[in-house]
C-alpha cells in the first residue's frame, strides 16, 4: 500500500478568534503559518472512516525579533503549540469547533527552533481524524497556547477545505494479455472527511485510449455483507438493489449510483472489483479517469489508473 496515490489538500486563509494576553514577551515577533498541505495514508481496511493525516506547514517569524518556539532545553513544558479542529466554516469558534489533536513543535526530537526575522521552519506531524458532518474544514491554530508575543495576532490560524472527497488510486500500470479480464485498480479508494455514510454517491469512469471490443463491467464477487453481482443495469448484493451501473462498452464512460445505504465497504468494494476486458484482444496502454461525487454532490478531484493490455 505504500505506493498508493492520494491527493494533497493545501490550505486557505482563515480568521483566528481574539487571543488573550501572552506570557512570553516577545513584543515584536511575528508568527504566522505560511504555506500547508497534507496527505492521507492509506488505510488497510477500505471500510474505516478513521484515517491518519500527515500535515506539513511552513511557520514563519515575520516580526523583527527572534522567536523562541522550543523554549527551556530538556522540556516541553514552554514549546510552541499547534492544535487542529474540524469546523463548519474557515472561521475559528473555540466554543464550537472541536479539537482533534496537538503538536508540540520540537517535540519529535526535543530540539531547538528559534526564529529570526524573516525566517522559516517546516513542521510535519500526524493526526487521526474520523469521517463527521462538521469536518467541512480542518483548521490549525498557531501558537494556541499562547507563548509568543506577537504584533499581529490574526493571522495565526491555516484552513483546509476539506468538504471534496479525495480518491486513491495505485500509480503502477496494471498489464494483462489480450482477452482476458482484470481488476482495473485493486487499491482504488475514495477518501471522506465529512460523510459517515456514503449512500447517494457515485464513481464515474472515463476511459481514454480505447479500442473497439473494450469493456468495463462488475465481476461476481463475495463482499463482507454477501455476493456483489450484476444484473442489467443494477447492482445487487444478495438479493438487495444496491444501486445501478451504466456505460462501460467499448469505451464509453461508467457510472456507478449507489443507493441511500451504501457504506464505505460497499463503494470502494465495488470500485475495486471494477473489471477491465479487451474482448477483442487489442494491444496498447487504457487509461482511465476515476472521479468520485460524495452524497453531498462534491467532486473529488480526478485522478488516472492504467492497463495495458499485451
Amino acid at each position: 500500500m505504500n505506493f498508493w496515490n492520494a491527493s494533497r489538500r493545501r490550505f486557505r486563509s482563515a480568521t483566528n478568534a481574539t487571543e488573550r494576553l501572552e506570557d512570553r514577551t516577545l513584543m515584536a515577533a511575528d508568527l504566522s503559518i505560511t504555506t500547508g498541505s497534507f496527505l492521507i495514508s492509506p488505510p488497510n481496511d477500505p471500510s474505516t472512516s478513521t484515517l491518519t493525516l500527515n500535515f506539513t506547514v511552513t511557520v514563519k517569524n515575520n516580526g523583527d525579533q527572534n522567536a523562541d518556539l522550543t523554549g527551556l532545553a530538556n522540556t516541553l513544558n514552554d514549546n510552541v503549540v499547534l492544535r487542529l479542529f474540524a469546523s463548519t466554516n474557515s472561521t475559528f469558534d473555540q466554543n464550537v469547533d472541536t479539537q482533534l489533536g496537538e503538536f508540540k513543535i520540537g517535540e519529535d526530537g526535543n530540539t531547538t527552533v528559534v526564529l529570526t526575522p524573516n525566517q522559516t521552519t517546516q513542521v510535519e506531524f500526524t493526526a487521526e481524524v474520523t469521517a463527521n458532518p462538521q469536518n467541512k474544514f480542518l483548521l490549525i491554530q498557531l501558537d494556541s497556547t499562547n507563548l509568543i508575543a506577537e504584533g499581529n495576532e490574526n493571522n495565526n490560524l491555516a484552513a483546509f477545505d476539506t468538504k471534496d472527497p479525495f480518491i486513491g488510486t495505485s500509480p503502477i500500470p496494471r498489464t494483462i494479455k489480450s482477452k482476458k479480464t482484470i481488476a482495473m485498480d485493486g487499491f482504488a479508494l475514495a477518501l471522506d472527511l465529512d460523510n459517515t455514510d456514503l449512500g447517494g454517491s457515485q464513481w464515474q469512469i472515463a476511459q481514454s485510449n480505447f479500442q473497439t471490443g473494450d469493456v468495463l463491467s462488475i465481476k461476481p464477487t463475495k463482499l463482507a455483507a454477501g455476493k456483489l453481482k450484476r444484473v442489467g443495469d443494477n447492482l445487487l448484493v444478495g438479493k438487495t438493489t444496491v444501486g445501478t451501473f451504466t456505460g462501460g462498452l467499448n469505451g464509453s464512460s461508467v457510472t456507478i449510483a449507489f443507493g441511500q445505504t451504501a457504506d464505505r465497504a460497499l463503494v470502494n468494494g465495488v470500485i475495486r472489483t471494477l473489471s477491465f476486458k479487451s474482448a477483442k484482444g487489442a494491444v496498447g496502454t487504457r487509461n482511465f479517469n476515476l472521479k468520485f461525487i460524495d452524497p453531498d454532490g462534491n467532486d473529488s478531484p480526478t485522478r488516472q489508473t492504467t492497463v495495458n493490455v499485451v
